[in-house]
């Protein structure tokens, strides 16, 4: 990033400051996951701010929970032939392996995109929705969960980077 004068700085801090917290309160009164907007909010400013990133890291995203999920329904398929100890380190390397094979695919290169959000569905297993105070578990609805704010980071990352260009050029 260029260098910006802290008089121009410190307004941009506020404004990123206040919409997280407009996330906040609108993460509580939706019962969205509070911290995943936090992990896709940032990716659009490491991935370049264009709309061309912004699609994968959507795709991106997607494709990293829906392989999480995916992952835990071939557990219990794969488990007699890897055993119970082997069985997610060998389904993980698959994973990674396709992963980081996507970024030759110029529309599936986020390889960060999917490995956060694959991340993401295991972190979120087992925990409580502090908005709902329901524990999340390995199904599809833990995905659409996280999906949702997921996507609401990508939109408010969208917004605070339209911001940050305006405010700069003035």
């Amino acid at each position: 990033m260029r260098k910006v004068p802290v008089s121009k700085w410190i307004p941009i801090a506020l404004m990123v400051g206040i919409i997280a917290a407009i996330y906040v309160i609108i993460a509580r009164e939706f019962n969205l996951i509070l911290w995943a907007a936090f992990i896709s909010w940032p990716l659009y400013f490491l991935a370049g701010t264009t709309i061309k990133k912004m699609d994968e890291a959507v795709i991106g995203l997607t494709g990293g929970l829906i392989a999480g999920w995916g992952l835990v329904k071939l557990i219990p398929l794969f488990s007699g032939t890897f055993g119970a100890f082997w069985t997610l380190p060998v389904l993980v390397t698959i994973a990674a392996f396709i992963i980081v094979f996507l970024e030759i695919v110029p529309e599936f290169d986020m390889a960060p995109a999917y490995f956060l959000s694959f991340a993401s569905f295991f972190a979120a297993m087992g925990i409580l929705n502090s908005a709902t105070g329901e524990v999340l578990g390995p199904g599809f609805d833990t995905v659409i969960k996280l999906w949702i704010p997921f996507m609401v980071g990508l939109g408010f990352a969208y917004l605070t980077g339209k911001l940050v260009k305006q405010f700069l050029s003035t």
